[in-house]
């Protein structure tokens, strides 16, 4: 195989042409071996008056660069050296950061495997709170995530001040609710926190920005499935009317949330909403205004008034929230209502039903007259 001719430069250290009478002749190359610098001679002019070749446009291989133009202004100090003289990496080394800035290689472990799963969750949730907890700089970032398990009472995520925590403006910090209850974002002394403020359960999650030196706003709010629940109104003796008096109504205990077109429906899981203990009550679970659907039937004699009402902890409606039909004779008539009404996590509504003809009628379930309860969240308080 043929061999080319080999071509060498002048070279030497940079301390060495510094102090060397030498003059490169024009168009001869002089390199320098410790900082990777090349300059063209031009006959005349000594190493140190020459300048560097390419205008200085060049990283070198070792030391810092002298000239970082090309890199948006970035000083030496930015630079990461690619040896080190107190350490030598090999196969076995990983780059560490020291606390002054400056980066050595040093033994690995298996905790600096990047790719540790641990490690990768724990670069961006910084805590885990099943109690009250009052934001840290180490929160400043990254997501804290709130599992609540009960509806009540709310665990309160706290801002602090300013003079206690010095986030810096422009901060965010992300809450997640993973349990059942909610996350209240709250403000501490002298802070103000405009938006929603509460991370409802089952998922829900907002960022929390810093927007001046006291001043919070939360963005982003993504909400958790509104609550959703539909039952039955138990028909025959399950349900008699006792002239004269309104009676609660017992519910279906049947619960098939994932069937299609079912009227037995708890989105929050089997027993959340509605429970087998008091089989009349509906309970709220999540804070807010509710889309609330009754109707009932019943099939009597004679004619009748019959009229179906919500009661909420066991007490008629202030604003007497019900409908009422009246009906002329024998027949099935339903009794219908519909309304829009704000209840509190902890509460619970029951259907009321009354007539006033003779005799102990029945709640009827019919094809074309069904009887039944629902309500859907709709929005906050």
């Amino acid at each position: 195989m043929a061999v080319g001719t080999r071509m060498q430069q002048r070279r030497a250290t940079e301390s060495v042409w510094n102090t060397s009478d030498y003059i490169l002749a024009p168009g001869e190359i002089g390199v320098t071996t410790d900082t990777g610098i090349i300059k063209v001679g031009n006959g005349t002019s000594p190493w140190s008056e020459l300048p560097p070749a390419f205008d200085s446009h060049y990283l070198p291989i070792l030391g810092t660069a002298a000239d970082s133009d090309l890199l948006g202004g970035v000083g030496p100090s930015g630079y990461v050296k690619f040896t080190d003289t107190d350490t030598a990496a090999t196969g076995n080394k990983v780059a560490k950061r020291l606390s002054d800035g400056r980066i050595k290689a040093v033994a690995g472990t298996a905790t600096d495997d990047v790719v540790n799963l641990t490690q990768l969750s724990s670069s961006f949730v910084s805590q885990t709170a099943t109690a009250n907890v009052t934001l840290a700089l180490t929160d400043a970032g990254k997501m804290v995530i709130v599992n609540n398990s009960a509806y009540t009472p709310n665990i309160t995520v706290t801002v602090p001040p300013n003079s206690s925590v010095a986030f810096p403006i422009g901060t965010f910090v992300d809450i997640v609710s993973s349990g059942k209850g909610v996350a209240a974002i709250t403000a501490g002394a002298g802070v103000t926190i405009s938006g929603h403020l509460l991370v409802y359960g089952g998922g829900s999650s907002a960022r929390l920005v810093k927007t001046g030196t006291d001043a919070w706003r939360v963005v982003n709010v993504s909400l958790s499935p509104p609550p959703l629940l539909r039952r039955n109104i138990k028909a025959g003796s399950s349900n008699v009317l006792d002239s004269g008096f309104f009676i609660t109504m017992k519910l279906d205990s049947a619960d098939s949330p994932s069937t299609p077109y079912s009227n037995n429906q708890d989105t929050l899981g089997a027993g959340e909403q509605w429970s087998a203990t008091n089989i009349t009550r509906c309970y709220c679970r999540r804070s807010g205004y509710y889309t609330i659907r009754m109707q009932a039937s019943f099939h009597g004699s004679t004619g009748a008034r019959f009229f179906i009402e919500p009661f909420f902890n066991g007490n008629i409606a202030a604003d007497y929230l019900g409908a009422g039909i009246q009906r002329s004779g024998a027949e099935d008539a339903p009794a219908i209502f519909s309304a829009l009404v704000p209840i509190t996590v902890g509460d619970y509504m029951e259907v009321a039903c009354y007539q006033d003809a003779a005799g102990s009628p029945e709640i009827q379930q019919q094809p074309y007259v069904p009887s039944f309860v629902e309500w859907k969240w709709e929005r906050p308080l």
